[in-house]
């Protein structure tokens, strides 16, 4: 347990650790709030969410993948290139989990083309202005089972 002098300055090493994670969380937070900013919404055509009636179903959050997963292979045949904005969902997951004001809360349910629709997931879709790297493949012979 220690001597009244030990634990406090426990208390207080645990205290600085605090701030330097929360300062250091921010700057993170902040940095990749700016990229989202002033990178992929800067530089995107045009905008989409997809919806549901309700968030938290699951089935319907399956579904919302498989469609995501659709649009996400046809934009690749027409040279269209899409990716999510899941940065305003996280936040707004945290928003209400931490008991903060739900600034983006509001900020995604006004993504919502009918209020009885809830937003899954943002994204965003234009032509790329550089070519994608290819992602990592196992060779079929490692994945399918003959028989």
């Amino acid at each position: 347990m220690g001597s009244p002098s030990t634990r406090l300055a426990s208390r207080r090493s645990c205290a600085r650790l605090r701030r330097w994670l929360r300062s250091r969380a921010s700057r993170t937070i902040r940095a990749g709030l700016d990229n989202t900013r002033n990178v992929q919404v800067a530089t995107a055509a045009a905008f989409g969410t997809l919806v549901a009636r309700d968030k938290h179903d699951l089935v319907q959050r399956v579904n919302a993948g498989r469609i995501w997963q659709r649009m996400h292979l046809w934009a690749t045949t027409q040279g269209l290139a899409v990716q999510p904005l899941n940065q305003v969902v996280e936040r707004a997951e945290r928003e209400v989990s931490g008991g903060f004001v739900p600034e983006f809360a509001r900020a995604l349910t006004a993504l919502a083309p009918d209020p009885d629709r809830e937003p899954l997931m943002p994204f965003r879709i234009g032509y790329p202005t550089a070519e994608a790297l290819a992602s990592p493949r196992r060779p079929a012979e490692e994945v399918i089972e003959a028989g």
